[in-house]
């Protein structure tokens, strides 16, 4: 069965112009399932566990799903980055280990993670990073967060993002695979499987669906699936 939720900047912008009750008001009079709120920006990085649950309360309280969370955050910080203050930066907001807390504290069951880079396009300012070490990085990053993310039942999914990493379905299994743990997959985004350019001022509409299931295809059962428009 379908979950269909829209992702917070879509409604929200990139700089929380509008606040997670207006979201959830404006899901719930669409007919929508859920939606995703944003971390950083929609939601605030220090939301408390009792605003947290409120919100929760809210949400359930007018049929809004908010099973998954998602985040910028990754872009500034990078969990492959060769700085080991850069990746312990990005691992503290845990930016990873404070998302995760707050996914439990709303009840989400995924967030969405940006596992990091090589290069990327939008930013000449971030130093590049090999291949080799950005998986290596990568991999010790998300292994100091998998305790976390078992301990809260919170799904790590990683997401495949024009970052000229992890790009082929066998490099990401055999990334996924390394961590034997049911709380990491892909968060798959079916138009950033794809390299674009020159895209400026187009709108495109983009299926992702988000997966923790070990079987070789990383989409179950449980899988959910989104549907957002971005305009860039």
């Amino acid at each position: 069965m379908n979950y269909i939720a829209l992702n917070g900047w879509i409604y929200c912008g990139f700089g929380g112009e509008k606040k997670p009750r207006e979201f959830i008001d404006w899901a719930a009079a669409q007919g929508l399932d859920g939606v995703e709120l944003t971390v950083g920006d929609c939601l605030a990085v220090d939301t408390t566990e009792d605003e947290a649950k409120a919100l929760a309360a809210y949400a359930n309280e007018k049929g809004v799903g908010l099973r998954s969370l998602a985040t910028g955050a990754g872009w500034g910080k990078w969990l492959c980055a060769d700085d080991p203050a850069e990746r312990a930066e990005a691992i503290a907001f845990a930016f990873v280990k404070k998302y995760l807390q707050l996914a439990a504290w709303l009840g989400a069951e995924t967030v969405l993670v940006v596992p990091g880079a090589t290069r990327v396009a939008w930013d000449a300012s971030h130093a590049e990073v090999s291949y080799k070490n950005a998986w290596a990085n990568a991999t010790a990053s998300v292994r100091e967060l998998v305790p976390v993310a078992e301990s809260l039942g919170v799904n790590l999914a990683l997401e495949n993002v024009w970052n000229r990493f992890l790009i082929s379905p066998m490099e990401w299994k055999l990334f996924l695979d390394q961590f034997e743990s049911t709380r990491v997959g892909i968060y798959f985004d079916s138009q950033r499987a794809t390299r674009r350019a020159g895209c400026t001022g187009s709108a495109t509409t983009s299926l992702r669906a988000s997966s923790t299931s070990r079987s070789s295809s990383r989409l179950s059962r449980r899988s959910a699936t989104r549907a957002r428009t971005r305009s860039r």
